[in-house]
C-alpha cells in the first residue's frame, strides 16, 4: 500500500481504536487499468463481505488527504454499524443524538466539526 495512504489513514484509524470500534480491514486494490494518475487506493473490507474503496491524491496538501481519507473511512464505519443499530459515528459531543461530526481542513489541519454549529471539535486522530 502506498505510504501517503497509509499516513493518510494513520488519523482516523486512531479515532476508530480510541472510541473502541473493531480496526479496519484494508487490503491493496488490484490494478483495473483505469486508475486515476498520481493516486493511491485500497479497499476497506466490512464483516458481511461489504467493500469501498478509498482513495487519495498524491499531490494534494498532507491535510486533504487525511481529509479525503477520512470521510470515506467515515462513511464506510457508518455502514458497517448501520447492521447493529444506526449510528452517527463520530458523534457530535455537543449534539451527540442527532449527528456525526464532519471532518474539515481548517488552518491546513484535517479537524472534526460539529456541523451544525461549525465549531471545530479536535483534530482527525484525536478523539
Amino acid at each position: 500500500m502506498h505510504e501517503l495512504l497509509v499516513e493518510a489513514l494513520a488519523p482516523v484509524r486512531r479515532d476508530i481504536r480510541a472510541t473502541g470500534l473493531r480496526p479496519l480491514r484494508l487490503r491493496e486494490m488490484e490494478p483495473m487499468g483505469y486508475e486515476v494518475p498520481d493516486s493511491a487506493s485500497a479497499m476497506l473490507r466490512g464483516r458481511n463481505g461489504y467493500g469501498m474503496g478509498v482513495m487519495i491524491m498524491l499531490r494534494e496538501p498532507e491535510a486533504d488527504r487525511i481529509a479525503r481519507a477520512t470521510e470515506r473511512v467515515q462513511e464506510f464505519v457508518i455502514e458497517e454499524l448501520w447492521y447493529d443499530s444506526p449510528t452517527n459515528w463520530p458523534p457530535c459531543p455537543h449534539h451527540p443524538v442527532t449527528h456525526p461530526l464532519r471532518v474539515e481542513v481548517r488552518d491546513g489541519a484535517a479537524t472534526w466539526v460539529c456541523p451544525r454549529d461549525q465549531v471545530t471539535v479536535t483534530l482527525v486522530g484525536s478523539l
